[in-house]
């Protein structure tokens, strides 16, 4: 049986004639597939051929009324076929039009048809030449149906070094017969190139405007290209049902919009331009591209930089309908959670080819948190919005923030937050105890809100790339001095403690670096000296690594970077009050102990303190909240902040007050070998007889030990530490620094050399500190203590008559005769009360032969011991010190210490006073201090005093001898009638004037009202008057060139005389009735009191030459009294022998 083989109606037997194939007959042809076969169903024989089937697809898709896939019954209009090669053919173009997103991986390479074909004809491949042959057939054939007469080179696109299309000139463009369906390639709107179908009325508007321009400007195009014309106006018309706004531009548009909004596209041949039938294509503007960008809703709200290229933030899962590029962004896509490019500017945004910088996850969160074993003091320091399950809790995390952060925004921002703010919270999941971060950063210019996130682990292993964190646990302890933020036109001086306790295996090695950042700039603060004072050693978990950290600029965070995590610190600043105030400061800088009084305008002078208000030293720990470092036994974070650098709070009622003791501390295994820092080598120890602390030396004895390595920089930091707080003070209460007056008083016996190079520190602080024009007030010791009890009108006859006032520090005392309040003769020497407490002339100490100190020291350990072991330890630390002086006055300070509770059994003023064998030492002491001013002021003709002034730490001796103040002027007037040889007193009498509840505070207080009543201007060199002992032969003064043996015999012979006229005073005024001086005691002081007075005096001239210089300037004039010198080794051997006294002696 025959069988037709055609696709035509037309019948016959044998050969007939038939037509050609028309578009009748060709679209009447069934499809097995029925139109739905994705691939040509055969091989295309060249690529003019895969031209004219694009052609063919593009003819076929504009009878479908949407553009796309059309079967109606059995016929196909459009097969999926034709949908695909016009889609493909659109996203070449497409790809082209942003060429600059994709430049990186597409390649444009020029065919020139003339020179490519000649090329193949010349060659002596015989292939090539038939390869040139038919290629040049074809274009001569189809030169006018496929325009090929109009085209002089076609261009080839190349993606990865693979041809995937050329331009056409039938159809623009033409896709390779391969599957390139899998190139990874993405639009703006991300659909897939050469996989997802997409008509042109829903791409990219700002392409669609391009196709519309490129065919509207050049009319030829439309004529010689009909079926992507026609293509074109069905689009169109197609759009107008669903983007009217766009349809309109379309069809309003000005075609010089073409050249005017799109640039020239190149091949890779430097300035080719690619064109099809002579005309150019075009591409987006780069400029046009960025400015397109940063249109989307993606990109950060920041009011801090003012960057070109304004990142834009992406996270994954987001799922609200903002603009991203052109188009909304689809929560597809995927962001990574750490970029490939550390560089912003290099990174490739998210299913673009697009060149631009992001910010991800991995850009702000660190890949560890550091968690602290402590709460943090969340009222001055950002906690990040902890939220914890278990609100008991006592453990913290830092911020885990990296400074690109700060690049962005500033430290209030975060605090603070708001609209249009970025916010942070931490809290606990509950799984394992994990802590999540949230970071919500704006964008949308503030409307909306992009949020990282990343759960931080407890199994110590971070994955930036899979977006785990890793907890770290830490103890370590920061404190800021001062917590300001110093306002404009004011120097900031910060110092800061970082206390390491990492004493785990694990973390033992960290190694801790603090970065100060500023918020107006991503390089850190300059660091203008650090130290590491103390170093834990490994094993040793009393030890800790403490480093100090000096700055003089602004900053608003702390990067902390121990080796294993970063984190970071914020500061809640304390903001400084503006005012005008007018601060006046008067310190006392004892030998003993060093006072600090102050007064605000017109108030009365109070005592320098650091209340709850106006904390200077923050810590980071919260001590509000009662914990215990959550078991890890890190108590040493909390006693060691103050140990090395300053309490919180320094008030009369706390352990740490003023009068301090004048000491300063420094690194015991790491000191500085010359210099050194104030609060980073050095520190005034508040813990100073209070508590141990073995990781540092102290020095006492500032004032005078000019022998000590390094000292004049150790009283200078001593001095620092005051003025730091001091001005602190100030600002914090919105005084006027440059208005601030800083006193200083120094003891008249202090040589000029030594008062200058006091001078020269004070005024440098000042000048620094405070006010670079004006200097600092100096003020006698002996003349601010009068101008007390002058201003608080204590005195007998308001001063009208002789008032005496004697001023007893620990190492010096000052005396000061005044008649109406006028100061007529003044006098100072070291014979105070490291008299009685010290070593007398021992050049390093004694303490184990010191008499006083072996008598009590027993007793007392055996206290401590049992009630309080730490400050037993303490006291054994002062003891091995070999000062008694120190040790004596550790003594005196417990009936103060607020960890003793049972004050009265470590009372050592009563304990003393009550030593019936030692108390005539004390009476001695202080009738040698009488008749010493008595001879004076016979000397000077004088008249007797109505008023006795004792002020300053050494006068609570006088409690030791009596509280009776009648007795004690009876005896005071007995010594006086002695050295004037008269028979009886003014009728007046006489009045002992003395502060027992704060002897010390009186010189500063009578400093600063010394400076705000007004005072006479008395030069104190011409009143100043040295009892040389031989007055009675004229000699009012000594060269020390002058300091023979007959000098040496008249010293001897003044205090012997003395000596007689004191054991005289027991037959007027009983030791043993009135005093309770021992019989026994009283007779072994009449032994021992004559003895040795000239080695004595030798001794005492020697010793006092290497405590100022060393050596004693021949023609300078001796700078105190000579006849103190013998008295005060006579002292030192009465203690010996008196303290040894047994029972049955008495």
């Amino acid at each position: 049986m025959s069988k037709l083989i055609g696709f035509t109606n037309n019948g016959g037997n044998d050969w007939f004639n038939s037509s050609p194939y028309g578009n009748k007959e060709i679209q009447g042809i069934p499809d097995p597939e029925g139109g739905h076969a994705l691939n040509a169903p055969t091989s295309i024989p060249s690529p003019f051929a895969r031209m004219d089937l694009v052609r063919k697809s593009f003819e076929n898709i504009i009878e479908s009324p949407n553009l796309l896939f059309l079967q109606e019954r059995n016929r196909v209009i459009a097969s999926k076929e034709d949908e695909k090669l016009v889609s493909q053919c659109l996203d070449l173009c497409e790809i082209l039009f942003n060429y600059n997103i994709y430049k990186n991986k597409i390649e444009i390479i020029e065919w020139d048809k003339t020179v490519q074909i000649d090329n193949l004809k010349r060659s002596i491949d015989k292939g090539h030449r038939r390869l040139g042959e038919a290629l040049e057939l074809f274009l001569l054939q189809d030169a006018k149906s496929f325009n090929f007469n109009e085209v002089r080179s076609f261009y080839l696109i190349k993606y990865n070094h693979q041809v995937i299309g050329g331009t056409s000139p039938l159809t623009l463009f033409f896709s390779v017969g391969k599957d390139i369906s899998n190139l990874e390639l993405k639009s703006s709107k991300g659909k897939s190139f050469f996989s997802d179908i997409v008509p042109l009325y829903e791409r990219d508007e700002n392409f669609q405007k391009y196709l519309y321009l490129l065919f509207k400007s050049n009319a030829e195009l439309g004529s010689k290209m009909k079926a992507f014309q026609e293509y074109l106006v069905k689009s169109l018309k197609f759009l107008g049902s669903i983007n009217q706004a766009l349809f309109s531009e379309l069809n309003t548009s000005n075609p010089s919009d073409l050249n005017n909004n799109y640039v020239s596209l190149n091949s890779n041949k430097a300035g080719q331009v690619v064109e099809v039938l002579g005309v150019h294509l075009k591409t987006v503007d780069p400029n046009v591209l960025i400015k397109s960008i940063q249109k989307s809703d993606f990109i950060i709200y920041s009011t801090k930089i003012d960057d070109k290229l304004k990142p834009l933030v992406l996270q994954n899962s987001f799922n609200s309908k903002l603009n991203y590029i052109n188009a909304n962004w689809d929560t597809r896509t995927t962001v990574p959670y750490k970029a490939e490019k550390e560089n912003l500017e290099l990174r490739k945004l998210p299913d673009q080819d697009v060149i631009y910088p992001y910010l991800t996850v991995s850009d702000f969160f660190e890949p560890n948190i550091i968690r602290l074993v402590y709460p943090i003091n969340d009222t001055k320091y950002f906690d990040g919005n902890l939220k914890l399950n278990n609100p008991e809790d006592t453990k913290s995390y830092l911020l885990p923030l990296k400074p690109l952060f700060f690049k962005y925004f500033d430290t209030e921002d975060l605090i603070n937050g708001g609209l249009g703010k970025p916010t942070i919270l931490i809290d606990e999941t509950s799984v394992g105890h994990a802590i999540r971060v949230q970071l919500k950063i704006p964008i949308n210019l503030g409307k909306d809100y992009i949020t990282f996130e990343r759960v931080y682990h407890n199994d110590g292993i971070a994955d930036e790339v899979v977006n785990k964190g890793a907890i770290k646990e830490h103890q370590f302890a920061l404190t800021l001095f001062p917590h300001i933020k110093y306002l404009s036109g004011i120097d900031p001086y910060y110092k800061i403690q970082l206390i390491d306790r990492d004493v785990a295996i694990k973390t033992a090695d960290a190694e801790y670096f603090l970065n100060f950042y500023n918020n107006n700039s991503s390089s850190p603060v300059d660091i203008e000296a650090s130290k590491n004072r103390s170093k834990k050693l490994k094993g040793d978990f009393s030890k800790i690594t403490s480093t100090y950290y000096g700055l003089n600029k602004n900053f608003d965070y702390i990067q902390v970077d121990n080796g294993f995590a970063k984190g970071v610190i914020i500061p809640k600043w304390d903001n400084p009050k503006t005012g005008l105030d007018q601060f006046n400061f008067a310190i006392d800088f004892g030998t003993t102990n060093t006072h600090v009084e102050y007064t605000v305008g017109n108030s009365s002078p109070k005592t320098f303190e650091i209340t709850a208000d106006e904390i200077q030293a923050v810590p980071l720990i919260n001590d509000k909240i009662d914990h215990n470092f959550s078991g890890t036994g890190a108590i040493d974070l909390r006693t060691n902040k103050i140990r090395e650098f300053i309490p919180e709070i320094i008030t009369k009622d706390t352990m740490y007050n003023f009068p301090h003791r004048t000491v300063i501390s420094q690194s015991l295994n790491n000191p500085p070998p010359m210099g050194g820092n104030t609060l980073i080598d050095f520190n005034i120890p508040f813990v100073f007889e209070k508590n141990s602390d073995n990781n540092s030396r102290f020095f006492t004895n500032l004032k005078w030990d000019s022998r000590e390595t390094n000292n004049e920089h150790r009283v200078k930091a001593f001095l620092e530490q005051i003025v730091l707080m001091i001005r602190n003070k100030v600002i914090i209460n919105g005084g006027n620094l440059e208005e601030t007056k800083i006193l200083w008083t120094y003891p008249t016996s202090m040589t000029p050399s030594r008062k200058n190079n006091l001078r020269m520190i004070w005024d440098e602080l000042y000048h620094k500190y405070f006010n670079k024009n004006n200097n600092t007030v100096d003020i006698s010791e002996s003349i601010a203590p009068y101008h007390y009890f002058k201003g608080s009108a204590k005195l007998e006859g308001l001063g009208s008559g002789i008032s005496v006032l004697m001023d007893i520090g620990g190492g010096t005392s000052d005396v000061v005769v005044y008649k109406k309040n006028m100061p007529l003769l003044l006098s100072s020497y070291k014979f105070a009360g490291n008299t009685l407490f010290g070593d007398g002339y021992k050049d390093f100490g004694d303490i184990a032969n010191n008499g006083l100190v072996n008598k009590y020291k027993a007793q007392f350990n055996d206290i401590l011991e049992n009630t309080n072991p730490t400050l037993c330890g303490i006291a054994n630390s002062f003891y091995e010190n070999q000062k008694s002086a120190d040790y004596n006055t550790f003594l005196f300070s417990l009936i103060k210490n607020k960890e003793v509770l049972d004050k009265e059994l470590l009372d050592y003023n009563k304990k003393i006073a009550n030593d019936n064998d030692l108390k005539i030492i004390f009476l001695y002491f202080y009738c040698a201090k009488v008749y010493h001013i008595a001879q004076l002021m016979k000397i000077n003709e004088l008249a007797l005093p109505t008023n006795i002034i004792f002020s300053g730490n050494g006068s609570k001796i006088l409690n030791i001898i009596t509280p009776n103040q009648k007795l004690l002027g009876d005896i005071t007037k007995n010594i006086f009638l002695r050295g004037y040889n008269l028979d009886s007193y003014l009728p007046d009498g006489l009045k002992i004037n003395l502060e027992k509840e704060f002897p010390k505070e009186l010189t500063a207080k009578g400093a600063l009202m010394y400076n705000k009543l007004g005072h006479e201007d008395v030069n104190l060199d011409e009143i100043k008057q040295v009892y040389t002992c031989l007055e009675d032969e004229n000699k009012c003064s000594l060269l020390n060139a002058e300091l023979d043996e007959a000098v040496l015999d008249k010293v001897a012979e003044k205090v012997k005389t003395f000596n007689n006229l004191f054991i005289d005073l027991n037959n007027d005024i009983n030791f043993f009735d009135h005093f309770e001086i021992s019989h026994v005691s009283f007779a072994k002081f009449q032994q021992i009191v004559n003895k040795h007075l000239k080695a004595y005096t030798e001794r005492g001239i020697e010793y006092n030459n290497k405590m100022e210089t060393g050596n004693a300037q021949p023609q300078v004039k001796i700078a105190e009294t000579l006849f103190f010198y013998p008295i005060v080794e006579t002292i030192q051997q009465l203690i010996q022998n008196l303290s040894i006294i047994s029972a049955n002696e008495d």
